[in-house]
């Protein structure tokens, strides 16, 4: 974070002024609305000036992450700073190859839920045809013809139905 820019300078002149401000306003040239309307001006523009130097904070912040990033792209050039144009022209590729990456991530994840949406329909398709079966074969007297000499077993049946995956 820089310093405010001419911060001292500007304290020593507010100083004086408010020093006249005062001496005024004991020699009755001002009054007292007209200093608080003064200091409120002055407030007002101490904080458009911290909202600026907070905006400007952050471009040169983004701008040396930006540079660092041109020089780690160019070996040798540690020491030296890009041209504001021709790194612009340098980041937009990069910027672009950000997106399509971006893109193929996001068609990627939509792949991933469909697949997964897709699995857990089927999921519950088997175990509703598997509850049919199991209560189907229980409540018919003749279980043994269902059982087809033993390949379905109702206890595992009712097991796998009992485990949620």
């Amino acid at each position: 974070m820089t310093e405010p820019i001419c911060d001292d300078e500007f304290r020593l002149l507010w100083n004086r002024y408010d020093f006249r401000q005062q001496q005024d306003l004991i020699m009755g040239r001002i009054t007292q609305r007209e200093l608080g309307a003064i200091r409120a001006r002055l407030d007002a523009v101490e904080a458009e000036r911290d909202e600026i130097q907070a905006v400007f904070d952050k471009m040169w912040e983004v701008d040396l992450r930006a540079i660092k990033a041109w020089q780690e792209a160019h070996p040798g050039n540690e020491l030296v700073w890009p041209d504001r144009g021709k790194h612009a022209t340098w980041l937009m590729p990069q910027l672009e190859d950000c997106k399509r990456q971006a893109r193929i991530a996001n068609d990627q994840l939509e792949y991933v839920n469909k697949s997964r949406d897709t699995w857990i329909r089927e999921h519950k398709r088997i175990r509703a045809a598997l509850s049919e079966l199991v209560h189907a074969c229980e409540n018919h007297n003749a279980f043994e013809d269902y059982n087809l000499a033993g390949e379905i077993d109702t206890k595992k049946a009712r097991q796998a139905l009992e485990t949620d995956v």
